[in-house]
């Protein structure tokens, strides 16, 4: 299946996506799987060109409740 990206990796505090074609307007959505209940800050999600790092943006953080 084509999700529209090229490669990704799983981290232990974050997924990489790497993409080959960037539009405009795109929104981003995955799906987590939690393991422990808990209050969690969720860090921003940053965007940028590998050849333009002066070509990036990011979104605002949260925080999260997971409850049992």
């Amino acid at each position: 299946a084509n999700y529209g990206w090229a490669r990704q990796e799983f981290r232990d505090d974050r997924v990489a996506f790497f993409v080959t074609r960037f539009e405009r307007k795109t929104v981003w959505q995955y799906v987590l799987r939690v393991q422990i209940p808990g209050s969690f800050k969720v860090a921003p999600a940053r965007a940028e060109r590998m050849y333009q790092p002066d070509v990036r943006t990011n979104s605002a953080s949260t925080n999260i409740k997971i409850t049992e």
